[in-house]
């Protein structure tokens, strides 16, 4: 699978997994050693998938620039495509936080870049 265009995309998905992974391992260490707070709280639950995201979106943006640069720069090359195209995903999520978090009819603020639409 390394080498080909379709293994950051997969490598990203293989690495969500690990969300649920620690909220299994989460509720198991709290049980076991009898800690108190609670583990499926809503803050836990955002913290986790916040740093989750952003985590795997620095992994993909480093990535896709390390693809491109051992590729010399090629952009048409199928693995930086492929490595660069596995960052879509992260921007819609970014995206639709941006949007449904941040974003109030009353500041009319806007994302970085000005743009709010999903179509660039």
């Amino acid at each position: 699978m390394a080498g080909k265009p379709e293994y950051p995309a997969k490598l990203s998905i293989a690495a969500d997994h690990m969300v649920m992974t620690a909220d299994i391992l989460g509720g198991g260490i709290v049980k076991n050693k009898q800690l108190s707070g609670d583990v499926d709280g809503m803050a836990s639950t955002v913290r986790a998938t916040l740093t989750s995201q952003l985590s795997a979106h620095v992994w993909l943006a480093g990535n896709a620039l390390d693809t491109a640069v051992r590729q010399r720069g090629d952009l048409k090359d199928p693995q930086v495509v492929g490595a660069v195209m596995a960052l879509v995903p992260t921007r819609w999520l970014w995206r639709k936080h941006w949007d449904r978090s941040i974003r109030t009819p009353r500041s009319h603020s806007s994302p970085p870049g000005g743009n709010t639409s999903d179509s660039s």
